[in-house]
């Protein structure tokens, strides 16, 4: 069969030009190409020239030709993509990543745990990124439409993360209802998704590509009826015209060949004339995942095959590649799918799952081979569901998992039950939530009271959590809990279970009830790994209710008895410690804490606790000026959790996203994102209802609207009330909503809130001790108290100064007004540049314009000259001016970072600058 090789040169130069700009884009930056088309168009040759072209011009070249077969299979695509690599394109990733790739490549054997696919895909971007720094690089894929789950994931992972490499993605693709890999990234990448559809040719062009093929053996006569029949498809006309040669070959032949009606029959016709040991090969082959002659040697002998696999090249059927076996074009494989009826089919899935080495494909073929209940494939099956799970195939393990259901003996209810709850659970891990809930639902409806029913359930209630929010997922973790019998393991997931439950939902008094239940079955376990979680969880109660912050006590119950296994971050005590340091403003332990339980997350694939670490992180980011960073953890957050189906965690994502971009002074985005995830968090009753509230009242305070703001804080703070949520370290609303009831006039107000404030800064909270003398120097600022304002605020700044430079730069505003309505001018302007040039390195756009305003209410003449510097400030900032970090400079006079800020500031401040960009110019204009 002619792979259409003519079509090349006639009939596409159009889309050939655009294919070649794109390459030409792709040294500048990551761009995208689908060709997309009907079948028989000549996508594939097209895409073939577009990478010899390519590899012509220098580019290193990555190509996958995944067929249908391959769907089900893990990381397929990715293997072939990345097979005739040097070793050294592999150098250099970090250890996690190396493992899970080589086990992902078939390179290493299973391990015990499931492969992470974002591991995967971090380590595919490495490679690329490795690649890209010597030459530019073309990944091909053709058909992308059977790209594998795992390899498509690995490679959307990857190529979303590009920025300004020279990386260029082409891929041919079918038409089809969902764009799929790389259509859908055209929001991602720099140069963007081009894509180049291809048409029916003119009838001259077929005139010319059946001419140029066949010459004088389609006679001219012929020729029209085939171009008619083909309708511009090449490969049909090109099949029809070879059909015809053939037939004139035949005695008594004449110019009436019969057309075929259709592409697909006249695919079945030429499969139909092959010799019967050929077209077994082919029938066997179309069925099999990994193609190969060793594999059809098992199946029909070694002699057999070769002969069976020539007679099928020499049809151009197959093709050889390496040890691969390929069919000549997708169709064909579609063509060989479609012959024998489905007992024919069950038999030559029952040859192949005798003859393939991997477990979880010889379960595949088993399960298609089987259409009744059988104990013992149903077991063989299960085996091939756990190699799945651990290659990191959760939905192939799903679904291996439902055949096992369906071929388990009715009457083996027990391994049925077990066997619905694990598949449920895989499916929930794979993302497919709403066939896990199916399952769920059905097992449910046919299991009867105890422990099977309790497991069931607390499935049921993760399920019911992520997508219908806390409340509902109480009520199925209390239906749970009753059925729970004595069963103390399973006792103590569902009190805890419960416990995040009633916290989520409000209810902090169930919430601390199921918290120590959770503890006192753990100790009846005797499990120290469950007493150390159930510890972690009591302490966030008490941490949340403002009864104790101090994380020590929980980071030694850790030291004690450290966890014997992996398990789910989200609830485990080593993140509870996290939070707590975060709570209690030790952000320079809990950010180096929180970003080791997202790569941990990450190494592990533990998808449902990304978002939240995610988000976790953003916060810290955020708090501690690192806006960018923070700004890329909380898109991320959110994407996850849109990707994994869980609807809570999405609008915590935006919530983070949103106070990121308020604090940028992004407005329009922030005010859409609020109208956007505020009606769905509160119909989840959900805590990110509280984040956003926090977000939108922040706004209105740097907008100066403080009357709106007073109105959205107090929901918070009567919620938050409600709740019996008095830890100010979670939402840390406080000083806004102090700021905003001074500001609006409400003084009482104010004051109440600043006693609550000040009542728990001796409770280990330093960020209350921090923000609390802003609050107390605005509110006597506004009774007319400004002398002792002033020095309450510079004795704080002195000995106690915020960590977090926002709050820094917004005590150091407040000190300024202060002084300016005092008539101290000069110290008044001293201060304003300090906080003007902290909001100007920040990025705070509204905050840099109020300090801005606040300025030119001074009235103060030109600033200081460097030589006003004191020598600890000239050391520091010539080392800054050099290009040093914060964290360098600090080391290289053994200071604190912060002692590094703090001076800096004033250098800011004396020299009448904003940016450490002005630092070097200013210093040696002065020297």
């Amino acid at each position: 069969m002619d792979d259409g090789s003519a079509v090349v040169t006639i009939g596409r130069e159009e889309e050939r030009r655009t294919l070649a700009d794109a390459l030409s884009h792709g040294g500048r930056g990551p761009v995208a190409v689908v060709v997309e088309g009907e079948p028989g168009m000549g996508k594939t040759v097209v895409w073939r020239e577009a990478l010899a072209q390519a590899e012509a011009d220098g580019c290193q070249v990555l190509r996958c030709r995944p067929g249908e077969a391959e769907v089900d299979l893990a990381y397929a695509a990715l293997g072939d993509l990345l097979v005739d690599l040097p070793a050294g394109a592999f150098d250099g990733l970090p250890r996690p990543q190396r493992e899970a790739l080589d086990v992902a490549m078939m390179r290493a054997a299973l391990p015990p745990e499931p492969v992470p696919p974002r591991a995967v895909g971090l380590a595919l971007l490495g490679v690329i990124h490795r690649l890209a720094a010597d030459q530019p690089v073309v990944i091909g894929v053709d058909d992308a439409q059977w790209l594998d789950e795992l390899s498509e994931g690995a490679l959307a992972f990857a190529t979303r993360r590009l920025a300004d490499e020279p990386v260029a993605v082409i891929a041919t693709r079918r038409l089809g209802p969902t764009p799929g890999y790389p259509a859908d990234l055209a929001n991602d990448l720099p140069g963007g998704v081009r894509t180049v559809r291809l048409g029916p040719l003119g009838d001259s062009y077929l005139d010319q590509i059946l001419q140029a093929r066949f010459g004088a053996a389609v006679a001219a006569s012929a020729r029209g009826p085939v171009q008619r029949a083909a309708g511009g498809n090449p490969f049909f006309a090109l099949e029809l015209a070879g059909a015809v040669a053939a037939h004139r070959d035949e005695p008594g032949s004449g110019d009436d060949f019969p057309i075929p009606p259709s592409l697909m029959s006249l695919v079945g016709n030429r499969l139909s004339r092959l010799g019967p040991e050929a077209l077994e090969a082919v029938e066997l082959l179309a069925l099999a995942a990994r193609p190969t002659q060793a594999l059809l040697a098992r199946l029909l002998g070694s002699a057999e095959a070769h002969d069976a696999v020539d007679q099928a090249v020499a049809a151009d059927v197959f093709e050889r590649d390496g040890e691969r076996i390929r069919f000549s074009h997708p169709l064909l494989t579609t063509g060989a799918l479609r012959r024998g009826g489905p007992e024919e089919r069950r038999s030559l899935h029952l040859r192949l799952a005798g003859a393939v080495d991997e477990p979880e494909e010889q379960a595949r073929h088993l399960a298609l081979a089987t259409d009744q209940p059988d104990a013992a494939v149903a077991a063989t099956v299960v085996i091939g569901a756990d190699a799945a799970q651990r290659r990191g195939m959760q939905a192939v393990s799903a679904q291996l998992l439902d055949d096992a259901c369906r071929l388990t003996p009715p009457a083996d209810r027990h391994e049925l039950h077990e066997r619905m709850t694990l598949a449920a659970e895989r499916h929930l891990d794979a993302g497919n939530i709403a066939r896990s809930r199916e399952v769920l639902e059905a097992l449910v409806a046919d299991v009867g009271p105890g422990v099977e029913r309790a497991r069931a359930l607390t499935v049921l209630g993760k399920v019911r959590t992520y997508t219908e929010g806390f409340g509902a997922g109480a009520e199925t973790f209390r239906e749970a809990l009753a059925h729970a019998d004595d069963d103390l393991a399973l006792q103590v997931v569902i009190h805890d279970a419960l416990s995040w439950c009633e916290h989520g939902i409000g209810g902090t008094e169930p919430a601390e009830i199921h918290a120590k239940a959770a503890l006192a079955a753990a100790e009846r376990l005797g499990d120290p790994d469950a007493i150390t979680a159930a510890l972690g969880l009591n302490a966030f109660m008490d941490a949340e209710s403002g009864r104790a912050t101090d994380p020590t006590p929980l980071g030694e119950a850790i030291a004690r008895h450290p966890p014997s296994e992996w398990r789910q971050i989200l609830g485990r005590a080593d993140w509870i410690h996290a939070l707590l340091l975060a709570w209690a403003g030790d952000l320079d332990a809990a950010g180096p804490a929180f970003e080791k339980l997202r790569d941990e997350a990450i190494a592990h694939g533990d998808g449902n606790s990304l978002p939240v670490l995610l988000f976790n992180v953003a916060e810290i980011e955020l708090r501690a000026g690192s806006w960018d960073a923070a700004r890329a953890s909380a898109r991320e957050s959110r994407e996850v959790a849109v990707e994994m189906g869980k609807a809570s965690d999405a609008t915590m994502g935006l919530a983070i996203e949103a106070m990121v971009d308020a604090h940028l002074g992004r407005v329009d985005a922030v005010e859409a994102a609020i109208a956007e995830a505020l009606p769905s968090a509160r119909a989840l009753s959900h805590q990110s209802t509280q984040h956003l509230l926090a977000v939108s009242g922040f706004l209105q305070v740097s907008l100066g609207n403080y009357q709106d703001a007073c109105v959205i804080l107090r929901e918070l703070a009567g919620n938050l009330r409600d709740a019996q949520i008095h830890q100010p370290g979670v939402y840390r609303f406080h000083g806004d909503a102090i700021e905003a009831e001074v500001g609006a006039g409400h003084f009482d107000e104010a004051g109440v809130l600043l006693a609550d404030l000040e009542g728990l800064a001796g409770e280990g909270h330093r960020r209350v001790r921090a923000i609390a003398p802003r609050g107390r120097a605005l509110l006597l600022a506004a009774r007319g108290d400004l002398d002792e304002a002033a020095a309450g605020l510079q004795q704080a700044l002195a000995t106690d100064p915020p960590v977090e430079p926002f709050e820094l730069a917004r005590h150091w505003m407040v000190l300024g007004m202060i002084q300016r309505r005092r008539r101290q001018r000069a110290a008044a302007r001293d201060a304003l540049t300090t906080a003007h040039a902290i909001f100007v390195d920040l990025g705070a756009a509204l905050w840099t314009a109020r300090a801005e305003a606040e300025l030119s209410r001074t009235g103060v003449g030109p600033a200081g000259r460097s030589g006003d510097l004191t020598p600890t400030e000239r050391q520091i900032a010539e080392l800054i001016a050099s290009g040093l970090t914060y964290r360098q400079a600090a080391d290289q006079l053994f200071i604190s970072p912060k002692t590094v800020q703090w001076n800096l500031s004033k250098v800011y401040s004396k020299l009448g600058i904003s940016s450490r960009a002005e630092l070097p110019g200013r210093l040696a204009a002065e020297s």
